[in-house]
């Protein structure tokens, strides 16, 4: 029997006891049951492990070693005797720890461990690092006590595919080459190189908003002189970054069923992302700020769709801010349907309008302003204390566009030059 190294830190130990709670002490131990039948307990007896074996333990148990404990180990000095189906007197034999290879030559069989608890055989390399086939298997779950077919069930079970594997398993684990942790490395490897290429690609896309450059081109196609000024500064990039060079190489090479992070869809998930991170900013500035106002307005796109664009201006730190906050597709352009998207983009920002809003600024339209049924009205129907404030700079511009109406060359004038549009 190879005898154990005691453990000095016991926490696998501590593991180990919480999952076998019948074992009593982690050494060599004698029990005394009713009948006063003495069992000799190892602290590598298979019988006393768990049915299955974790993977952090795998390296705890691969270090007990197998049970082989001789017949002066054991109680009485010998393998307990039973009564098979036949009548015949059956026990185990320490013979069965070792084989001889067809040169003659004595081999130990590192795999097979008895357990003097429940007098069974177990195989522990299946036990423990088998596949969940090998692991089913009745001598490496529960162990197998059939004495009279003992010899043939070992030489089958050593000589059968599950077993083998276990084997080679095993081997890879105690030599540090670990399938498992292979898998895991080379998992990690893959995502550190995911995650630079995406650290390039959201750096361009933040340098690209902020300076307020349009992403995609007329012709993003391989053999385009210009993909766009996203793919054109990617490309530039990769001439300093080797990491990145190497993707788009790999992207040339396997032109399908190849994650780019370049594709359109991938542009507007990532500008999503990083528009819902200044949002949050935004709203967090917004809370703590206490109260705010909003500023709203609207205006028609060139495919005559009603674009909602809502903006909230609060204090924060004793500076002024004013912050785009959404913007959105309208269906309704009336009073009540813009307030209706008001309600929502509030709702869905978790923005308490009803309590913290104290100022609200539109233009002039009779939609916006009106007394009976526009925007403002909606809201201080629900916030009373929410003030109205015409627009300053509709204001401005209603002042410019009158007084041009009035000189008779300025209204010329800007008639000629929009005729020429």
């Amino acid at each position: 029997m190879q005898t154990p190294t005691k453990s000095s830190h016991d926490l696998s130990h501590l593991m180990l006891r919480n999952m076998c709670t019948e074992t009593e002490s982690p050494s060599l131990s004698i029990e005394s049951s009713a009948s006063d039948k003495i069992t000799v307990m190892f602290d590598d007896d298979p019988g006393k492990w768990p049915k299955l074996i974790p993977n952090g333990l795998k390296g705890y148990f691969l270090n007990l070693g197998v049970c082989q404990p001789s017949p002066m180990e054991l109680s009485n000095w010998q393998f307990p005797k039973t009564n098979d189906s036949h009548g015949s007197v059956r026990c185990f034999h320490e013979k069965y720890y070792f084989k001889t290879q067809s040169c003659g030559e004595i081999i130990k069989r590192s795999w097979l461990s008895y357990s003097s608890s429940l007098d069974k055989v177990f195989c522990t390399t299946c036990k423990i690092f088998g596949l969940p086939k090998a692991q089913k298997l009745t001598i490496a779950s529960d162990g197998t006590g059939d004495y009279r077919n003992i010899k043939r069930n070992i030489e089958n079970h050593e000589s059968c595919n599950d077993h083998i594997q276990s084997v080679l398993s095993r081997a890879l684990y105690e030599s540090h080459n670990r399938i498992d942790a292979q898998i895991i490395q080379g998992s990690n490897i893959q995502v550190s190189e995911n995650r630079e290429i995406l650290r390039v690609i959201i750096d361009s896309l933040i340098f690209m908003a902020r300076q307020n450059i349009a992403l995609r081109g007329h012709d993003e196609s391989t053999f385009s002189t210009n993909q766009g000024n996203f793919l054109e500064l990617i490309k530039m990039f990769a001439k300093y970054h080797p990491t990145l060079q190497h993707h788009l190489n790999t992207i040339e090479q396997h032109k399908r069923n190849r994650l780019t992070f370049l594709s359109h869809d991938t542009q507007n998930k990532l500008l999503s992302i990083l528009s819902n991170i200044v949002r949050s900013k935004i709203l967090s500035e917004v809370k703590k700020a206490g109260i705010f106002s909003v500023i709203i307005d609207t205006t028609t796109d060139v495919s005559k769709l009603e674009q909602f664009c809502l903006v909230v201006r609060y204090v924060f730190d004793g500076e002024t801010y004013e912050r785009l906050l959404a913007l959105t597709t309208t269906q309704d352009a009336s009073g009540f349907g813009m307030f209706q998207v008001f309600c929502n983009i509030t709702e869905n920002n978790n923005l308490n309008w009803k309590e913290h809003l104290c100022a609200q600024g539109y233009d002039g339209a009779a939609s916006m302003q009106g007394v009976y049924s526009g925007l403002r009205t909606h809201i201080q129907n629900h916030n009373p204390r929410a003030v109205y404030i015409w627009c300053f700079a509709h204001v401005l511009n209603l002042v410019i566009v009158d007084t041009c109406d009035i000189c008779l060359e300025t209204r010329n004038f800007f008639g000629d030059v929009q005729a020429l549009n």
